[in-house]
């Protein structure tokens, strides 16, 4: 059996099928408070003559007649599961993908930055929504309407020279290629945009959950992980918060998040100091969320050092994308899902996408900021 490359995938700059996420910021708010618009669109092109991508979702709710006729949709059932597919090559509309966030209460065209708080690859995803100014101990779960869950579905379609169709079997999918950029260049948002998928793949032949954060904008050098603890200005007012004397000691900062070991002596101040960047952004240029000055007349952290902050571990497109041997087959990286072995042949991909508020990109001066998300999806084709 002969195998060759095909690119069925998700990127304005490749043949195949297109998704892509915008979004532009636009609350004044410190850290968890913007507001981010999201805008879906999905394109498809027929990868062959005979073999073409079919995207579609996994979904619950019920597609009126009117939808379905207007869009050529095509619904199928799979067991208790019901999914509605694009015809094969065609686009899965964006007007469709905001229809389904909307009735199951996600996100559709507003993104409020949250955060996983600490994660290890493999591990379910479960987002905790902002912390409030001097209350560390808030623990809340992210409500849905703060971040976008898409139940993605996959199949790959022959048709023989009949018109019948038959669907490819047991096909890896990878992400091969992924860009998270600013629009027009402008702003640094872009880098807090996470990924969360949740899919399958086989290891030693046996098939399994595959979850994990993707990190878009990360680099192959950079550090694999966001730490999710430090002092934080929530309240705007050029200095870290601290402690009113309802929790903790009265005058003392506040170290939010979590993290292992026991933290350091304070050092009581009599003056207001310059920025300090006790959270390691590398910028004492300006008061953000991050930086910030510690007020004279408290007790201050001048480093964290004694603790080691939670770290929320992600992958990045160099961890995950596939390598092409000689003959174009694609191998290694990281698959994300996986096509069935029923009839159907349906690879599910959980995509839950959200702004990560413990990156320090996301801060005041990123406010109306636009972002642009785009990934490409390939698999090995079968002759």
């Amino acid at each position: 059996m002969k195998l060759r490359k095909s690119a069925i995938g998700l990127l304005a700059l490749s043949i195949g099928t297109v998704v892509s996420f915008a979004g532009a910021l636009s609350a004044t708010l410190a850290w968890f408070a913007y507001s981010t618009t999201i805008n879906v669109q999905m394109k498809g092109t027929a990868v062959s003559e005979t073999e073409q991508l079919q995207v579609g979702l996994k979904t619950d709710i019920t597609f009126s007649e009117q939808l379905i006729e207007q869009y050529k949709l095509v619904t199928v059932t799979e067991g208790t599961d019901n999914y509605v597919f694009a015809a094969p090559g065609t686009g899965f509309d964006s007007t469709l993908i905001n229809y389904y966030l909307q009735q199951k209460g996600f996100a559709s065209n507003t993104l409020i930055p949250v955060t996983s708080k600490k994660y290890d690859l493999g591990d379910n995803l479960n987002l905790k929504s902002a912390p409030v100014a001097g209350h560390p101990e808030l623990n809340e779960v992210a409500p849905q309407n703060q971040y976008a869950k898409i139940p993605f579905a996959f199949r790959v379609v022959r048709t023989d020279r009949l018109g019948n169709n038959t669907y490819a079997k047991d096909q890896n999918v990878w992400v091969s290629n992924a860009k998270a950029i600013a629009d027009g260049g402008v702003g640094n948002v872009y880098k807090a945009v996470r990924v969360y998928f949740s899919g399958k793949k086989y290891e030693s032949d046996v098939l399994v959950d595959n979850k994990f954060i993707f990190n878009p904008s990360a680099s192959s050098t950079s550090q694999r992980y966001t730490n999710v603890a430090g002092l934080l200005n929530l309240n705007n007012d050029d200095y870290y918060d601290m402690y009113d004397g309802a929790y903790g000691v009265n005058g003392t900062e506040i170290v939010y998040g979590d993290y292992d070991g026991t933290l350091p002596a304070t050092t009581h101040i009599d003056d207001d100091t310059a920025i300090v960047d006790v959270n390691g952004t590398g910028d004492t240029s300006r008061i953000t969320t991050f930086t910030a000055k510690h007020m004279g007349g408290n007790n201050v952290y001048t480093s964290l050092a004694g603790i080691t902050p939670h770290k929320a571990n992600f992958k990045t497109l160099s961890d995950i994308k596939p390598s092409t041997d000689a003959n174009g087959f694609l191998y290694g990286g990281e698959v994300v899902t996986v096509t069935g072995q029923t009839t159907n042949a349906i690879a599910d991909l959980e995509a839950t996408i959200y702004i990560e508020g413990w990156d320090h990109s996301v801060i005041n001066q990123e406010a109306e900021h636009k972002f642009f998300l785009g990934m490409t999806f390939e698999i090995n084709r079968v002759a």
